[in-house]
This record gives C-alpha cells, sequence and structure tokens, in this order.
C-alpha cells in the first residue's frame, strides 16, 4: 500500500509537471486525470476552467451520425444555416465573414472529416485578419 502510495504521489507530481509546461506553452488551464490499476484517481492542474478542443469531436461526430442515420439530417447539408444563428446570436458575424467566401459551401460531412478549410481558432489567423479576433476573445471568455 505504500508503494502504490508513493508511485501515485510520483504520478501526481508529474502531472502538475505537464499540467504546468502546457497551461505556459498555451497560456490555458489544463486539467488532467488518470485512474490508475490500483483503483486510485491522481489529477493535477484542474482549478480551472478550459478549452475543450479536440475532446468533443468525438461525442459529436457520434450525435451527428445518429441524426444521420434517423434520417433528420444529411451530410450533404451546408453547415452555414445552422451556425450562422449562433454566431450571430454571439456577435461574431456570420461564416463568411469570419472564415472567407467558401464557407458558405462547407457541409457537415467536410467538418467531420475536418476538410473544411476552416482554420483551428488557436493556432490560425482568420479571415480576413480582423484588428481584433472576436471569435477566440469570446472562445476564451468563458
Amino acid at each position: 500500500a505504500a508503494g502504490t502510495a508513493s508511485a501515485a504521489a510520483a504520478l501526481q507530481k508529474r502531472l502538475q509537471e505537464i499540467a504546468v509546461e502546457k497551461q505556459e506553452l498555451y497560456n490555458c488551464s489544463i486539467g488532467i486525470a488518470v485512474e490508475t490499476g490500483a483503483g486510485l484517481v491522481v489529477s493535477a492542474g484542474n482549478d480551472g476552467s478550459f478549452a475543450w478542443g479536440s475532446v468533443t469531436k468525438l461525442a459529436t461526430g457520434a450525435a451527428l451520425m445518429q441524426q444521420v442515420a434517423a434520417r433528420r439530417i444529411s451530410l450533404d447539408t451546408p453547415v452555414a444555416p445552422l451556425i450562422d444563428p449562433l454566431l450571430v446570436r454571439e456577435g461574431l458575424g456570420r461564416m463568411h465573414v469570419l472564415f472567407g467566401p467558401r464557407a458558405d459551401s462547407i457541409t457537415l460531412e467536410h467538418l467531420l472529416a475536418m476538410k473544411s478549410g476552416i482554420p483551428d481558432y488557436d493556432t490560425a489567423t482568420p479571415y480576413p485578419p480582423p484588428p481584433t479576433d472576436a471569435f477566440r476573445k469570446a472562445v476564451y471568455a468563458q
């Protein structure tokens, strides 16, 4: 039991180091949790909110494919009419304003296959480059 506790403490220390390193690199908060084989949950750096980023792709993809299977939506459905009202409500404009004129032709299939041409909002420059990036500002204001 003492060996398990010291291993868990060492793991927690290393996870905290990783969380701090990545927080500084990406200017965000990071939480890490691991369930060990001994049934312990070891966590570090979970004291703040953070963007989920790619974690949501699994749930979003599964939910969309369920809707496709139920014939409620098609993979050929353009996403701008679905997303524009949300963007406008947040004061961000429409997709073509944020991501360029081709954004209106993006479909659900493009998004699911990661072939939409929409840049990653963490690292890419939006189109056209605004003086201040309202999209990133709104996302990280949470």
